[in-house]
């Protein structure tokens, strides 16, 4: 990166004082030293947070500024993000999103906006390492199996979640307000309605393996409850996003073309006693039936405590063209 004045970093947070330090003083080194804008949006406008990101501002030496978000919901907060940076710095290029439960590893920052744009991508992601391994249940290891691969640095067709992103300011204008729709703010699934919108317009998503980020997931989100439930909430309101953009038809299509493959799968799996192939088969299963109930107009819960928000991606076709540089 040649000049950083025109980077912008948005946090968003809710009620996770000790997770927002954290984050804040792995990103300091990182950011410090350049002159980058940070912004906190909390969702609870809580006095206290205000405080906490004031007394960080002087402790870490970032231009840290705050702004409360009284509306519930992860989309309206994302949203606040891309007009205060607008509103401070109105020619900003690149935004990046770090969520409140994460750390930064040394350099992460500098290889995801200088490897992004050597790739020409429109928007790019990063690792985010979840400390899910062997350890944890088939079920867990099943739904992170996406983030868990390494992937090679350069285009690629979709990312999968909106941590540890940076967006740059083409696509954003390209989109236009509201970025993420309002009605995902609590069902999840909001960074994917936004990701293919962009792609339906054209936008070049890029990767940078090495560009890392921690964010371990609490045990509790990892139970297989937890973990099927958000499988099948995420997919309800990814199905909405499909029907939104492709009509409901071509939705279906898409759904009764993935249909057989799970139970394939599972049937595989029970053969050959192979836990792991039929954890990815109820995941699947799961996934499907999130899928077929946002398709046929269910309502989604809210996220609870337990669940998971880094979702699989669906794959939703793009007819678009490419975007205009």
């Amino acid at each position: 990166m040649n000049s950083w004045s025109d980077v912008v970093i948005g946090v968003p947070t809710y009620r996770r004082p000790a997770l927002l330090r954290a984050l804040l003083e792995s990103l300091a080194p990182e950011a410090g030293p350049h002159p980058v804008t940070v912004v906190v949006a909390d969702n609870d406008g809580d006095p206290a947070i205000a405080a906490l990101v004031a007394e960080l501002a002087d402790e870490l030496r970032l231009d840290l500024h705050y702004r409360a978000v009284t509306e519930r919901g992860i989309s309206q907060v994302r949203n606040q993000l891309i007009r205060t940076a607008t509103e401070l710095v109105p020619t900003w290029r690149w935004l990046v999103m770090y969520d409140d439960d994460g750390t930064l590893t040394p350099g992460c920052l500098e290889r995801l906006l200088s490897q992004g744009e050597q790739i020409g991508a429109d928007i790019v992601g990063g690792r985010v390492l979840h400390g899910v391994g062997e350890h944890d249940r088939a079920i867990a290891r099943a739904y992170m199996a996406a983030s868990l691969r390494p992937r090679a640095n350069g285009l690629v067709d979709m990312i999968n979640g909106a941590q540890n992103t940076a967006l740059g300011r083409r696509v954003v204008d390209l989109v236009g307000d509201p970025w993420y729709p309002d009605d995902h703010g609590l069902s999840g699934g909001e960074d994917y309605a936004f990701f293919a919108r962009a792609k339906a317009l054209g936008a070049r998503f890029g990767w940078v393996d090495d560009a890392a980020v921690n964010e371990p997931i609490p045990a509790a989100r990892l139970t297989d409850r937890a973990v099927l439930h958000r499988a099948f909430v995420e997919n309800a309101a990814n199905a909405l996003t499909d029907c939104q953009l492709h009509g409901r038809g071509a939705a279906v299509q898409h759904l009764l073309g993935d249909l057989r493959w799970p139970f394939v799968h599972l049937v595989s799996g029970l053969r050959h006693h192979d836990h792991d192939v039929m954890a990815d088969s109820m995941v699947g299963i799961v996934g499907l039936a999130g899928r077929a109930t946002g398709l046929a107009g269910g309502r989604f819960e809210p996220y609870r405590e337990c669940s998971i928000v880094t979702a699989r991606p669906s794959s939703a076709p793009s007819t678009a063209g490419p975007l205009a540089h």
